[in-house]
């Protein structure tokens, strides 16, 4: 249940619960390909802080999945960090990223 997280109207707290968020998705995938989902035809799209989320549950499950679509990944306390910190070009088998917000509130430069 998302709703305590989300209650959150200030950013760095969204921003900062974004792992605890990405464990969860992770251990929802790990479930579903332990029903017999094949990883490759799994796809997260998130947008914003979204995209950042997609980027770390793909990074924590064990096998990549099909895609990520990351929709104006967020800049603010995400632009300087470390790709395994944020959405990166590796974090599936396909990442494919629209910026449509650069040098405001989305990353300007390539994942």
């Amino acid at each position: 249940d998302w709703e305590e997280g989300a209650d959150r109207i200030w950013y760095p707290t969204a921003r900062y619960h974004a792992p605890a968020v990405a464990d969860v998705v992770a251990a929802m995938i790990e479930e579903l390909v332990g029903f017999g989902q094949t990883p490759d035809l799994i796809g997260i799209v998130g947008h914003s802080l979204g995209a950042h989320i997609a980027g770390l549950a793909g990074k924590r499950t064990r096998q990549k999945i099909g895609f990520i679509v990351g929709l104006d990944p967020a800049a603010p306390l995400f632009r300087l960090e470390k790709p395994l910190e944020r959405l990166d070009a590796g974090d599936a088998q396909y990442v494919e990223v629209i910026h449509t917000n650069g040098k405001a509130l989305g990353i300007f430069e390539n994942i």
